[in-house]
């Protein structure tokens, strides 16, 4: 999992961003790339990132540095400028915003070299898996095909774009078990494609959980139990 205070920074760093005057739902829906009416998936993220503040300050902990409080005191803020995210109301970013100065965020880096970090998917890269998502969910709207296939889809489609979302708090972690679970999904209904139109977009989505797969790095014998699988449906 990469650096979890680099993570905080990020997400902190992008709502600092964002006007002051930016209600607390459209900030958390931008920042997490969710829809603001979403209240339920909004309390899920805030909920995540309370816990990434959590995990941030374990591992500043256990570095068992001198001076080790003058790494905690950016989280420690963060943390309490926490309380004044509401999505019940029309509050705004400006109590948190305020909270969170930028000696906060300046301290926090420093935090951050202290961390080893592995290699993270940048926003580019999540833009670009988001990108491909989205075009395989048009030709999926687009096909006459079996209706419960159709659904299949579409349900591990909404799963993988919040297991993308989840990703900026909590690592891979979240997004590998996602991928898994819709690949497991869509194996044990293959049965249900039984046009060439309902194999092709099959073979499709199969691939793009492959391609994922391979830029998330996740854990080597899951790479290599999607080869033959990829075979197995050409």
């Amino acid at each position: 999992m990469s650096n979890s205070v680099s993570r905080l920074y990020e997400i902190v760093t992008k709502l600092k961003d964002l006007s002051e005057g930016t209600s607390c739902s459209k900030a958390f829906a931008e920042v997490f790339d969710l829809k603001s009416t979403e209240l339920d998936i909004l309390l899920v993220s805030f909920v995540k990132l309370i816990k990434l503040t959590k995990k941030a300050r374990e591992d500043v902990i256990n570095k068992n540095l001198s001076n080790q409080d003058k790494y905690l005191k950016p989280i420690d803020v963060i943390q309490s400028a926490l309380i004044y995210i509401d999505f019940t109301g029309n509050d705004t970013l400006y109590k948190f915003s305020d909270k969170v100065d930028q000696e906060t965020l300046i301290r926090l880096e420093y935090t951050i070299d202290m961390l080893d970090d592995d290699n993270s998917i940048n926003d580019e890269k999540i833009d670009n898996i988001l990108n491909e998502l989205n075009s395989i969910e048009s030709d999926i709207h687009s096909l006459d095909i079996n209706k419960q296939l159709k659904a299949i889809f579409i349900i591990n489609i909404y799963r993988i774009r919040l297991g993308l979302s989840q990703y900026k708090i909590l690592g891979s972690e979240v997004l590998s078990t996602t991928l898994e679970s819709s690949l497991g999904s869509i194996l044990l209904n293959f049965d249900l494609a039984e046009s060439e139109e309902e194999k092709e977009i099959t073979k499709k989505f199969v691939g793009f959980i492959s391609m994922t797969d391979q830029i998330i790095s996740i854990v080597n014998n899951g790479r290599q139990l999607l080869e033959p699988i990829l075979n197995f449906l050409k």
